[in-house]
């Protein structure tokens, strides 16, 4: 009996919501999206189950393709834009360290901005531990 309450407590749990994502619905190829409240990014959900992970050395593939069973995990849809990254860098402490200049992201009076025009490119200003710290700040 016992077992069984563990079972259902733990089905409850993993069928929540998890914790800064809002279910959207499936897309066309039948994944769940689900929009990150942080950044407003859409994730979409890859299913816990078995894959084919192939070894590369280099860009050779050195093997044939073999099982691996992958737990279930968020994905972002699109790359971060300038506009999102620049959002977070005025949260940021230390905000220079986090950015390479000139990259379509820039300083102005009022803080960070995507520079015109390219709000909505893919950032390529972050280094790599801006990343890191944009993925802390926006939950990923």
């Amino acid at each position: 009996m016992r077992t069984a309450c563990c079972l259902a407590a733990l089905a409850s749990l993993l069928a929540a919501e998890p914790a800064g994502l809002t279910y959207l619905g499936r897309n066309d190829a039948g994944a769940e999206e689900w929009v990150r409240a942080r950044d407003g990014a859409v994730v979409v959900r890859v299913p816990r189950g078995e894959y084919r992970k192939r070894p590369y050395e280099g860009g050779e593939a050195v093997e044939e393709p073999k099982p691996v069973f992958v737990e279930s995990f968020f994905v972002d849809k699109h790359e971060v834009t300038n506009a999102q990254f620049a959002r977070f860098l005025n949260e940021a402490p230390k905000a220079d360290a986090l950015l390479r200049p000139g990259l379509g992201i820039e300083r102005g009076d009022d803080g960070w901005r995507a520079e015109a025009g390219r709000e909505r490119h893919p950032c390529t200003a972050a280094t790599g531990h801006g990343a890191l710290a944009y993925a802390r700040w926006a939950g990923g």
